[in-house]
């Protein structure tokens, strides 16, 4: 027997308690490096498609209790990232110069990534790697439920594994209730349902009916004077006669059919 796959189909109210908590570890983060919270307007939390979760030596993982995490640590990721902690001004100097703003840098983007790791998945079991968690096949399937998270001001693209639904609670189904059930007859009052009285019908052929004008006759095989069905949704419900009311063409019930049940 196969073994059976869990199927993670997350919808926006989920993703969205992983982005608030996404953003509320990061927002902390960010006071400390960056000291610019107004960086995290661009934060963005999704269920990750297949050009996302192509295998990449782009992407360094980290282990948490309940997950992996991976992170994009490409040339341009890390430059949009150096910008936002040492600033534009600092940054031209920072790759052949100053050592200080390098080492500065490196320490931010690790605090980040591990902060980053314990929102999703918990705290982390082992030192960032792009070789310790490897990619797994089975992430790029429909409902694995992996999480997108970029940032582009942070220059932060990572992708979290269906541990990340551990930490977030079940949806809370609000108590619906029905409303009081009221008698069969009250609650048919206002039903609608369609009448037709039948005086009969007659078989033609086809090139007569298209031959037929203005004051032609058809002759039913009814007497007027005879009774006639009246039915309801297709079904016969009473025989009636033909007759007058105040004007205008009527029926009188007369007696009600009796449906034979099989």
């Amino acid at each position: 027997m196969n073994e059976v796959r869990p199927i993670h189909l997350p919808g926006a109210s989920a993703l969205a308690v992983v982005l608030q908590r996404t953003q509320a570890a990061l927002a902390a983060w960010a006071r400390d490096w960056v000291n610019d919270e107004q960086r995290l307007a661009s934060l963005k939390a999704g269920s990750a498609d297949a050009e996302d979760l192509q295998a990449s030596q782009e992407f360094e993982a980290m282990q948490g209790a309940r997950g992996c995490v991976w992170v994009r640590h490409g040339a341009r990721d890390r430059a949009s990232f150096a910008q936002a902690v040492a600033g534009a001004d600092l940054m031209p100097r920072a790759t052949f110069a100053d050592e200080w703003i390098a080492d500065l840098v490196d320490q931010a983007w690790k605090v980040r990534n591990r902060v980053l790791c314990e929102a999703l998945v918990g705290a982390v079991q082992s030192a960032p790697s792009s070789q310790g968690c490897p990619w797994p096949a089975h992430l790029s399937n429909v409902g694995s439920g992996a999480v997108r998270i970029s940032c582009e001001s942070l220059g932060l693209l990572a992708i979290a594994d269906a541990g990340v639904w551990s930490l977030v609670p079940p949806t809370e189904r609000k108590d619906a209730r029905l409303p009081a059930l009221v008698p069969l007859e009250r609650a048919a009052r206002r039903a609608s349902l369609q009448l037709e009285v039948a005086l009969g019908s007659v078989e033609l052929d086809l090139p007569k009916v298209m031959d037929l004008r203005r004051g032609d006759v058809l002759r039913l095989p009814a007497r007027i004077d005879q009774p006639f069905a009246v039915t309801c949704e297709g079904k016969p419900i009473a025989r009636a006669m033909l007759g007058e009311a105040g004007g205008h063409k009527a029926i009188r019930l007369n007696a009600k059919t009796t449906t034979e049940r099989t």
